[in-house]
């Protein structure tokens, strides 16, 4: 669809995950988040983003990828509003400053989130996505 046009390389199953979220959106008013999280390239950095995955919950989506300076990571969260992203987010951190000492600022972790809305997804996709790329 859509997102295939503005994202050629997108994994099918996140497309399909973003339309069908986008959707229940339009007909019943059920939140979801796009979220993102970018990590430096290093050792360190390479220590917290399989971290950051291996807390993926069983509901969520997720892409990944990299490029010379930054790993990043995009999710899906159904049935997520701004309160949930906060509350995972929370986890995220903790689980950081447990096992290596360091808020998200001082690991140079980028973090970004925004609802699905029930048009222009795809368009919401691109924008967080070039975002967190962005060196």
């Amino acid at each position: 669809g859509q997102v295939h046009r503005l994202l050629p390389h997108c994994p099918y199953g996140f497309a399909a995950e973003l339309a069908r979220i986008s959707h229940l959106k339009q007909l019943y008013d059920i939140d979801s988040s796009l979220v993102a999280l970018s990590f430096p390239r290093s050792g360190s950095g390479d220590l917290q983003f399989q971290q950051v995955i291996r807390q993926l919950r069983s509901l969520d989506m997720l892409w990944t990828g990299q490029n010379d300076e930054r790993q990043f990571a995009l999710f899906l969260m159904p049935l997520t509003e701004k309160d949930g992203v906060a509350g995972y987010m929370n986890r995220i951190e903790a689980g950081l400053q447990q096992t290596f000492q360091a808020t998200l600022a001082e690991a140079e972790i980028r973090f970004y989130s925004m609802p699905v809305k029930e048009r222009d997804a795809d368009r919401d996709l691109k924008m967080i996505y070039d975002q967190v790329r962005a060196a």
